[in-house]
This record gives C-alpha cells, structure tokens and sequence, in this order.
C-alpha cells in the first residue's frame, strides 16, 4: 500500500481533474432528465473528499487495512442522490 502523502496526492488530482467535473456534468444529466417529474424533490450529486478518501482508506479489518488498493478499490468515490416526494 502506498502511504498516505502519496494517496492523498494522487487522490486529490482525481478529484480535481476527474470526479469533481463527472459530478458536475452527472448533476447537469439528472436534473435535465428528471426536469419534467413532478414528485422530485433535489437531486444530489458529491464526490467523495480528499480528507474523507482518507479517512476510508484507513479502515481496519481483521486487524489488517481492509484496503490494500484504495485507488482501486473504494468504489464510491462519487454519488448521486434523487429524493422524491
């Protein structure tokens, strides 16, 4: 696993250079999408933060780091949200 100053760098270019503007071209997709649906109340679009990558990528388990790839294997590094009413 690399260490932590590493990951949150090249976590940190991913998230400037990819996940912040997928997040906000998804967010531009599902409000034109769902523009005409009446019982939509806000679509949520987010991509993960640095600090919060980080915090995921130190997860213990079995006493061992439950990621030993977290660029590759933490899959929810974007998120979106429809609430309805």
């Amino acid at each position: 696993m690399i260490g932590e100053k590493e990951l949150r760098k090249q976590y940190g270019e991913r998230f400037e250079k990819a996940l912040l503007p997928i997040e906000h071209e998804l967010r531009k997709y599902l409000n034109n999408l769902f523009d005409n649906y009446p019982r939509i109340d806000q679509i949520l679009v987010r991509a993960k933060s640095v600090d919060s990558f980080i915090n995921k990528s130190k997860k213990q388990e079995n006493g061992g780091n439950k990621y030993s790839d977290p660029l590759n294997q933490i899959q929810d590094q974007i998120g979106a949200r429809i609430v309805t009413f």
